[in-house]
């Protein structure tokens, strides 16, 4: 019966934090970044216990971040993201605030089996998803902390993997800036998408402060940097010959990507495709860093 009890309680609360998992994808493009800094990191024969462990901590980590915005942003997403499991009232604050627990002591711990210097920096990153999300601070809703923070965040994960390997190369570091910038793509596209819900709960984001129009002029000229600054990094860091064609290409087709936009950015059914379709050229961006640096 005690065990009928335990089963029981795990299966319910295992298939409530599932909502928060399966809604929450995002996640997986740290985790995805933390996972490539460890292989850049050791060019060769990668110890699997060391990514696995490094990985699943930084998506812990991530997804405690992330829960825990949803549960700070609550009426926001009444108005934005209604689809939300909070909202939608799938799950309980309780179930939330729980999982984020669970997360993070989770996180920390595998991170400290590892180095105290990686144990550091994802407290760090957690801090810092606090810090973002927490009613007392709110950088989210100071301009333009809200993409700068999620974008450090970014290069935050990718120099967690390479911590884990003892050598934060240039080539992870170019991988941290890389993330840095396309996170100045991800994060004012969905500002783009939740303009609306942002003015009425009074956030400055690129969107409200610059204007729609302005804020996708802007999206546009970041997979042009990212190009120049591999054609830089290949003259002075140790890049094989690939990897100017291989980020040119990824940066020309994430331009070709978003410049419909610019006419049709008040189709939210488009706007939310063209979400879909750039997200993943994160992780094409972050495989083109790794086959560069073999």
């Amino acid at each position: 019966m005690y065990l009928k009890t335990i089963l029981e309680r795990w299966s319910f609360y295992s298939h409530n934090y599932w909502f928060f998992i399966r809604s929450r994808t995002l996640v997986y493009t740290f985790t995805f970044a933390t996972c490539i800094g460890v292989l850049i990191s050791f060019q060769g024969a990668t110890p699997i216990p060391l990514l696995l462990t490094t990985t699943l901590g930084m998506y812990l980590a991530s997804l405690g971040v992330y829960v825990y915005n949803d549960l700070t942003d609550i009426g926001e997403d009444t108005i934005n993201s209604a689809h939300r499991p909070l909202i939608a009232g799938k799950v309980t604050r309780s179930h939330a605030t729980n999982l984020i627990i669970l997360s993070w002591i989770s996180s920390l711990l595998l991170q400290a089996s590892i180095t105290w210097q990686v144990f550091a920096m994802t407290l760090l990153y957690i801090l810092l998803g606090i810090a973002y999300s927490h009613p007392l601070t709110h950088l989210k809703k100071l301009f333009p902390f809200k993409t700068i923070v999620t974008a450090l965040g970014g290069a935050m994960a990718s120099l967690i993997g390479g911590l884990a390997a003892g050598n934060v190369t240039p080539q992870v570091l170019f991988a941290a800036t890389a993330f840095f910038l396309f996170f100045f793509i991800l994060g004012p596209l969905g500002d783009v998408d939740d303009v609306e819900g942002d003015r009425i709960q009074g956030r400055r984001t690129f969107a409200v402060v610059m204007g729609v129009e302005n804020t996708i002029k802007m999206i546009l000229f970041v997979p042009l940097i990212i190009a120049l600054l591999a054609i830089f990094m290949y003259h002075f860091v140790g890049f094989n010959i690939t990897l100017p064609f291989l980020i040119g290409s990824v940066s020309g087709v994430s331009f070709f990507i978003l410049k419909p936009l610019t006419a049709q950015w008040k189709d939210r059914e488009y706007l939310k495709k063209t979400r879909n379709r750039i997200r993943p050229m994160h992780i094409v961006l972050q495989v083109a860093i790794l086959l560069s640096s073999i």
